[in-house]
């Protein structure tokens, strides 16, 4: 699962927080839509230090618009975040932040659906795999793609696969607008998939 603007590598966001085990759910009833040939793919690779490092920003009182994307990253992670700079016009705001178990997730805001669509699109040609196939929950599985779910409704796209040697999960989140790539040590593809499935977001 590497995003035109989220170049580490492997959502949903739940509801009002991240979500839970029974809130995240893969489906496989839809295709990947088509893209523009021209989109770029999610960045993957090692992890960069960004143009800047904020503290917690409280939820409701954003004092700029780099501020209020950040409010899609969930709490814990948040104050690991540091803006990512990018040169995709596609992308409006962009962020890198970690987990204390080093998972690395970028966060990449789209100006439209169709343009978060491509990039996700570009990483899924990648892969060279059939849409709706493997498991995301099942790393024996990989590489896997599928829809998932949010309590019960579609939210978006997943792509789940060993990107240079580590597990990477790619999502988009459609209500948002937002594509992300979390990236997990080589030894702990269980791990990751715990943390997507729990508290990766965004959160709306």
């Amino acid at each position: 699962m590497l995003v035109a603007a989220v170049y580490l590598i492997f959502n949903g966001g739940g509801p009002p927080s991240s979500p839970g085990p029974t809130q995240r759910a893969s489906t496989s009833a839809s295709t990947v839509a088509a893209t523009p040939a021209n989109s770029q793919a999610p960045r993957t690779g090692a992890p960069t230090t960004g143009a800047s490092l904020l503290p917690p920003t409280p939820r409701g009182s954003p004092t700029t618009a780099y501020e209020a994307f950040l409010l899609h990253v969930p709490d814990a992670i948040r104050p690991s975040c540091a803006q990512n700079a990018t040169t995709d016009p596609a992308i409006e705001f962009s962020a890198q932040c970690a987990t204390t178990d080093g998972i690395v997730v970028i966060y990449d805001e789209y100006g439209s659906a169709d343009s978060m669509n491509a990039a996700y699109q570009a990483e899924f040609a990648s892969i060279h795999i059939d849409a709706n196939s493997g498991s995301c929950e099942d790393h024996a599985t990989w590489p896997a793609e599928s829809t998932y779910d949010v309590n019960g409704a579609p939210a978006g796209h997943r792509l789940c696969a060993d990107v240079a040697g580590a597990p990477t999960i790619t999502w988009t989140d459609d209500q948002l607008g937002i594509l992300s790539v979390a990236t997990g040590s080589a030894a702990d593809a269980p791990g990751l998939i715990a943390f997507w499935t729990n508290e990766a977001g965004p959160i709306p």
